[in-house]
């Protein structure tokens, strides 16, 4: 019974972290840096849980009492907490429209998360003491504990991506998990399980009553500050939701409001698809990719074009469109001229044979990878395949007409200066977003203002705002020439799929209005950008002379080392496959689960063979050195490997190498915990506690990548000089354990 005890924990932990992730992200806008933070203060909590609760149960006569009120708080704990996410933005700002910064996502992350992971993280070492009492063993324990526990992480990631996701709210998830803990529980405590047994049918109960159905409803409404939300889903993407005033309609996705109906941002709409087109004759073919419904596709029909390809990549938002029409969006999405693909937009180009006149970029500046992929150097190449010699590309990004930050020029030069890389003509709309259109040879600098004006007149579009006057204010040369003077002298590097510096310098323009610390901090981080590598190699150079010179590391400490660096490297390793799927194909909510299930996966397979080592004696100082030079050559694997997929498309085999990516380096890091364990491991009294301070160390080194990896080295060095770095450190590791 004490087996399946262990693979329950393994799997509440996976599918508690996955549900809290989801939730986060919506509360707080999150982009893939934001889901290194909450990753890692999961970690960090887990950490800390181990090492206390591991000082505390190997004295304590009452190890079942403990596992009870240990488990009781997890189950309660959960959905308490998905609640809590859900209506935290209201509670501490009651103002709606207004974002978070990102120290509020550190700090609230690590507050929401204290009473799940930190209780897990305990749990652990908890299971591990029970498992040797039970079984009679001491070595074995942590890494047969271990094993099980990633083996429930496995199969609770799976039914998680497979079953319970794409048919239940996170709310909903998070009952069904305090249920089966209950259960459990009272079916392996044995003496006194009736009060469990009937604290698990109150709580089965209280899952079919309409109690619960209110209380999620009341979450879901505080969560759009008291709003009538009319549709609220969950996919594999994200989440979507709707809500309602009168008879406007707001479509937000993970938290972000996308567009307005039937009264959309009629300045934005018309001016967006307008003043471009001022500079064709005639359009046949348009792409849409993103932020189409809601006028964009209204205004373009008025063009009478041949079709319209409209790129979406998330189903469940169509869904809600349709199942939510209004006026415009029933005109918009029955026109025969408009079809919709749901499918990712670079994936999309890749796939059509298709030349178009016009591509439109629906979404604004670079807040994650996502939307980053639609800003880079090689999706401009990519679409000016796709675009007909005379043929326009049309996006937007933040401006003013008033006052540029420096984070704005930055934002704005780098997308210009990566989009000059690729097309030959290039124009800027100035204003409180700059619009601008680029083209591989229609000459957009040189056409005076008057024939464009000619042009409006000759069309026979019916608009509410644009006028001869209003188009002349646009396009006015004193606007330019503002402008233009305002980015000279701007520094910005290129915007690519794996140096995304335009995501760096928005989140900066993000930070500036939220967190000021936090922007200084970044503006100083990106200055260091070129000397990341060499500042690095310097310093582990002086850490590796200084052990050779003074044996500062002694055994002990170098496999703890060993074990905090592997944990740090695990993380990082986590966070690039999460980062780099997204960055070459688009839709990693959907795979956010798989990948860290195949690396659960991995690290189930490593336990495994470890812990059958330890079993048969065969645990050596130099095994852990060879996994500890196999983990330093891990990240120069990966590397290779990203940079022959990012040239190979996006084939099934392609993304599945990602999953075995995974699962490769789950493997190395699941190798060294139990080995690490057994050689620390002295008598059968300390097992809690080195078993807890062994995992504290795995899990805080988990934590430092985490923060530092999302948060430092992915922002200023991109997906390789990170790898190289983490390289570089677990060097020192190697070399000390070589010893």
């Amino acid at each position: 019974m004490i087996d399946f005890v262990i693979l329950v924990l393994g799997a509440s932990g996976i599918v508690g972290q996955i549900v809290l992730l989801r939730e986060f992200i919506i509360t707080f806008s999150g982009n893939e840096l934001s889901i290194g933070v909450i990753l890692a203060n999961w970690v960090v909590l887990e950490a800390i849980g181990s090492f206390l609760i591991g000082r505390m149960i190997d004295r304590s006569r009452f190890r079942l009492a403990i596992f009870l009120i240990l488990t009781l708080i997890f189950s309660v704990g959960l959905p308490t907490m998905v609640y809590l996410v859900r209506i935290i933005k209201s509670l501490i700002q009651p103002v709606p429209g207004v974002g978070l910064g990102l120290s509020s996502i550190v700090y609230l992350s690590l507050l929401l998360l204290l009473p799940v992971s930190l209780i897990h993280g305990g749990l652990f070492t908890v299971v591990c003491r029970l498992y040797a009492d039970r079984k009679g063993v001491v070595g074995p324990a942590g890494g047969r504990v271990y094993f099980l526990e990633t083996g429930g992480t496995i199969i609770g990631g799976i039914i998680l991506s497979f079953l319970l996701i794409p048919l239940l709210s996170s709310f909903r998830i998070a009952l069904i998990i305090a249920i089966i803990n209950l259960l459990t529980l009272s079916l392996y405590i044995g003496r006194g399980r009736i009060p469990l047994l009937a604290a698990t049918a109150v709580s089965l109960l209280f899952y079919i009553s309409p109690l619960a159905t209110k209380i999620e409803a009341i979450s879901i409404r505080k969560r759009f500050f008291n709003q009538k939300v009319v549709f609220y889903r969950d996919s594999y993407y994200g989440n979507v939701a709707v809500t309602r005033r009168a008879e406007q309609q707001a479509f937000y996705v993970n938290g972000v409001p996308i567009f307005t109906s039937p009264y959309p941002d009629i300045t934005f709409v018309e001016e967006f698809v307008h003043l471009p087109l001022l500079f064709k004759d005639r359009i046949e073919d348009v792409l849409i990719i993103s932020g189409g419904t809601g006028g964009i596709i209204s205004e373009l029909l008025k063009y009478h074009p041949r079709k319209i390809d409209y790129v979406e990549l998330d189903p469940l938002l169509i869904t809600a469109v349709r199942d939510l029409a209004d006026s415009l969006t029933e005109r918009e999405l029955s026109d025969p001229k408009v079809k919709i693909h749901n499918l990712d937009g670079r994936l999309f180009l890749l796939r059509t044979r298709d030349s178009y006149d016009l591509i439109l970029i629906g979404l604004s500046a670079p807040t994650d990878l996502q939307i980053n992929r639609l800003f880079t150097d090689e999706f401009y190449r990519l679409a000016r395949y796709r675009l007909r010699p005379d043929g326009i590309i049309v996006l937007y990004l933040p401006g003013s007409l008033t006052y540029l930050s420096r984070e704005l020029k930055m934002i704005n030069r780098s997308i210009i200066n990566t989009l000059r890389s690729v097309f030959d003509h290039l124009f800027v709309i100035p204003g409180d977003y700059n619009l601008i259109v680029a083209s591989p040879q229609l000459n957009l600098s040189s056409e005076p203002l008057d024939p464009l004006i000619k042009r409006f007149y000759e069309r026979p579009i019916p608009t509410r705002l644009l006028t001869e006057g209003h188009i002349r204010y646009r396009f006015g040369s004193i606007w330019q020439d503002w402008f233009w003077s305002e980015l000279e002298g701007v520094r910005a590097q290129k915007n690519l799929d794996l140096h995304p510096m335009a995501m760096l310098y928005t989140l900066e323009y993000w930070s500036a209005a939220r967190a000021r610390w936090v922007e200084n901090l970044l503006k100083r981080i990106e200055s260091v950008g070129p000397l990341l590598i060499p500042i690095t190699l310097v310093v582990v150079g002086i850490i590796i002379l200084l052990n050779l010179l003074f044996g500062c590391i002694n055994q002990r400490r170098g496999i703890i080392l060993a074990i905090f660096t592997t944990g740090m490297a695990g993380m990082v390793f986590q966070l690039i496959l999460i980062m780099g799927f997204q960055i070459l194909y688009g839709y990693v909510y959907f795979m956010v689960s798989l990948l860290i299930t195949a690396m659960m996966a991995g690290m189930a397979i490593g336990s495994w063979w470890a812990t059958r080592l330890v079993e048969r004696g065969r645990v050596r100082r130099r095994v852990l050195f060879f996994i500890d030079l196999a983990v330093l050559s891990y990240p120069l694997l990966l590397i290779g490997v990203i940079l022959i997929l990012k040239g190979c498309g996006s084939g099934l085999l392609s993304q599945i190498s990602f999953l075995l990516l995974a699962i490769a380096a789950g493997g190395l890091i699941g190798l060294q915990f139990p080995i690490g364990n057994s050689l620390l491991l002295q008598d059968q009294s300390q097992i809690g506690a080195t078993v807890g301070s062994l995992y504290g160390a795995d899990l805080l080194g988990g934590w430092l990548g985490g923060i530092g990896g999302s948060l430092i080295l992915f922002p200023i060095g991109g997906l390789i000089s990170t790898l190289l770095i983490v390289a570089a450190i677990k060097a020192i590791t190697v070399l000390t354990l070589l010893r």
